[in-house]
């Protein structure tokens, strides 16, 4: 009697294990294993310093930017090799644009794993090494995360929509009668999904990262066409996501909302987010534009001091290269990286930009998508064998370089003095020394015709910045200073030489008369005089 007991068990169990082996996709493969395992918590210290975060970040696609095994694809080891460069220009954080595998290859949205790395780029191993490195000089690094959809070759969608009673089926949501998509939408108001998601956080930030670029959160929860973005719920959702990662120290986190930026800007929402409704103010003010030169103050009056700042980005929807909207005007191109690095919130740099690199023209190469016309291969040196701008070493690159090459690259610019380069290493240089244009309040603001000035303060740290956008050298009579302040030019240089070393004083109503040439940035250290 045993016997057969045992047999028919045994008998149970295999036919148990065919059903489950016998499961499979509409169209007939076995159903992929998923990884939905738990991850515990292990906060560290990065061991970077206290404001890292709100130096200037440089936008990186990998793919992009350095190609260290000559297959003409961008890298992890490459990237590790341009760390110095990243380190000399002034750049304080990475914020790398997708690498885990995924469907598509430009914004690399739709994951096909959340717990590993694109093998094109490299390994965990090679990431690992990247996060030692980077941190080996102050430099944090953060990640892109896409939080409301996978990619439809994901394991958790093709084990859902294998049947309507397969475990996985709610975590994600469907159309009646259900349609085919390559980016399937999650279902967030699932817990499971959720706890899942904060695990993905927890496995990355257990390696060493640094914080969190969230995709796409206005569109977390929808609940129909009138209230399609932006939910209170999605607010909750962004919520939970950064106290998870703030539960390590010193990390960071900067949400994209397309809608409503300014609400996820508040620490309550998601504590950080992009300017989108700001960016194209400061290269339309250094074109003269009086009403951007307005926004660009008043701004920062309603605003939170938190949010980040950019001029263009990988989503064309932001703007084209920033190179491409000022039509190749340098002292313009100027005129707003002074805008946006030297105002209040976080800087984002798109990988180029400070050498004033360009899109690719439709007339270079007619194929391409808007998207893909703002990512091509870094412009490291001028156009060489191969068309490869020094991005690669070997084969031809995966994108035609930007049309404009030839000047527009590191090593020209890194030779010249007043180049594109060198302004942007001068204005990183001041954030990273100043705390008061850093992290500084944001007061005695003015527009005066072409010319906009605030000042901004930290602790005794006073900065006073003035731009006049106009065509003509004006004197302008500031207000608001301290009595009788010693104000000293710190910005910019001349060539060759420390910071001018031309001081003045305040009146004692605190009014100064500031010579402004035309189409000019100047910065000044106020310091108010000392009573003994």
């Amino acid at each position: 009697m045993k016997w057969l007991i045992v047999m028919t068990l045994l008998w149970l169990s295999l036919l148990g294990g065919c059903a489950r082996f016998q499961q499979r996709t509409p169209e007939g493969a076995p159903l992929p294993p998923v990884d939905v395992s738990a991850v515990e918590a292990k906060p560290v210290d990065s061991g970077l310093p206290e404001h890292w975060h709100r130096g200037a970040f440089m936008q990186i696609s990998v793919r992009a930017y350095q190609d260290s095994d000559g297959d003409g694809v961008g890298d992890l080891r490459g990237l590790i090799r341009r760390l110095d460069h990243l380190k000399d220009l002034g750049v304080r954080g990475l914020s790398l644009m997708a690498i885990a595998p995924a469907s598509d290859r430009d914004h690399a949205d739709a994951v096909t794993d959340y717990r590993a790395i694109d093998a094109a780029y490299g390994s965990l191993s090679d990431f690992d090494e990247l996060i030692r490195e980077a941190h080996a000089r102050g430099i944090g690094v953060m990640l892109d995360y896409a939080v409301n959809h996978s990619a439809a070759a994901h394991p958790l969608f093709v084990q859902a929509r294998s049947a309507a009673s397969n475990p996985y089926r709610d975590w994600y949501l469907w159309s009646q009668p259900p349609q085919h998509t390559d980016r399937p939408s999650f279902n967030l108001r699932n817990p499971k999904v959720v706890a899942w998601h904060l695990d993905n956080l927890r496995f990355w930030l257990n390696r060493g990262v640094d914080g969190f670029r969230f995709d796409a959160v206005s569109s977390l929860i929808e609940n129909d066409a009138i209230r399609g973005s932006s939910q209170p719920e999605s607010h909750r959702h962004t919520s939970l996501m950064a106290e998870t990662v703030r539960a390590y120290p010193n990390r960071y986190v900067v949400c994209e909302a397309g809608s409503n930026p300014q609400v996820y800007g508040d620490p309550s929402v998601c504590g950080a987010a992009f300017a989108f409704d700001l960016a194209p103010h400061f290269a339309k003010a250094a074109k003269g534009d009086a009403a951007s030169a307005r926004e660009m103050i008043d701004y920062f009056k309603r605003a939170p001091p938190t949010m980040a700042t950019l001029v263009s980005s990988h989503d064309s929807a932001v703007g084209p290269r920033l190179w491409d909207q000022v039509g190749g005007d340098v002292a313009a191109y100027k005129l707003a990286v002074a805008g946006y690095l030297l105002q209040p919130g976080t800087p984002f740099i798109y990988y180029g930009e400070e050498v004033g690199q360009a899109g690719v023209s439709k007339g270079q190469v007619a194929d391409m998508n808007d998207d893909q016309r703002q990512a091509a291969p870094m412009s490291w040196v001028a156009d060489n064998v191969g068309n490869a701008a020094g991005f690669t070493s070997k084969g031809p690159p995966f994108r035609a370089v930007a049309p404009n090459v030839a000047e527009q690259n590191v090593a020209a610019q890194n030779k010249t003095f007043g180049s594109i380069y060198s302004t942007y290493k001068e204005l990183l240089d001041l954030r990273n020394r100043r705390p008061s244009i850093a992290r500084g309040s944001f007061d005695q603001s003015f527009v005066r015709g072409a010319v906009i000035g605030y000042l901004r303060s930290s602790g005794d740290e006073h900065t006073l910045v003035v731009t006049n956008y106009g065509s003509r050298r004006v004197e302008l009579e500031v207000g608001g200073l301290p009595r009788r302040a010693r104000v000293a030019p710190i910005y910019p240089r001349r060539a060759g030489a420390s910071y001018v070393a031309q001081i003045v004083l305040a009146d004692a109503r605190g009014q100064l008369l500031i010579d402004m040439p035309a189409r000019s940035t100047r910065v000044f250290d106020v310091e108010p005089q000392r009573r003994d």
